[in-house]
C-alpha cells in the first residue's frame, strides 16, 4: 500500500498550499490516487480550518474522499488521527471516535493519556488501529 498524508495537522501558515478545505484536500487526493496512492491519513477540518473529530465532518470528508477514489476506480483505506490536541477531554474523543462512520483505522498516539481506552472504543466499533509511536520511550 501507498499510504498518503496529504495535510497533518498543519495549516496554510505552513505552506499557502496546504489543502485545508475538503474541496482542497479531495483534489490533492485525486492526484494522489492517480499517482497510485491506496491509503490515507487524514486530518478533518470543520468549516473554519481547525482540525475536528466531530462525527458529522469526518462522515463528510470519508464520504467525499472514498468518492474521488472510486471514481477513479481505486479501492482505498481511509485512516484519520485521534490526536488529543485536537479534542484534549477524553471522554468527548472517545465518544465522537464511537459515532464516526466511512474510517478503516486511526492512529493512537500512545504517548497520549488514555490512548488505552481510546483503542478499546475503536476496536469495539470496528476501526482498525495505527499505532502512533512518538519516541523509543
Amino acid at each position: 500500500m501507498l499510504q498518503v498524508t496529504p495535510n497533518g495537522p498543519w495549516g496554510k501558515d505552513v505552506h499557502p498550499n496546504m489543502p485545508v478545505s475538503t474541496t482542497e484536500l479531495v483534489g490533492d487526493l485525486c492526484a494522489c490516487f492517480h499517482a497510485g496512492a491506496t491509503g490515507v491519513h487524514l486530518h478533518v477540518r470543520d468549516q473554519s480550518g481547525a482540525e475536528t473529530l466531530h462525527p458529522s465532518a469526518v462522515a463528510d470528508t470519508c464520504s467525499q474522499a472514498r468518492a474521488a477514489a472510486q471514481r477513479l476506480g481505486v479501492k482505498v483505506e481511509i485512516g484519520l488521527t485521534t490526536g488529543a490536541w485536537i479534542e484534549p477531554d477524553l471522554a468527548s474523543r472517545i465518544a465522537m471516535i464511537r459515532e464516526w462512520e466511512g474510517v478503516d483505522c486511526a492512529t493512537v498516539n500512545l504517548s497520549e493519556e488514555g490512548f488505552e481506552d481510546v483503542m478499546l472504543a475503536m476496536l469495539e466499533t470496528g476501526i482498525g488501529i495505527d499505532a502512533g509511536l512518538w519516541g523509543p520511550d
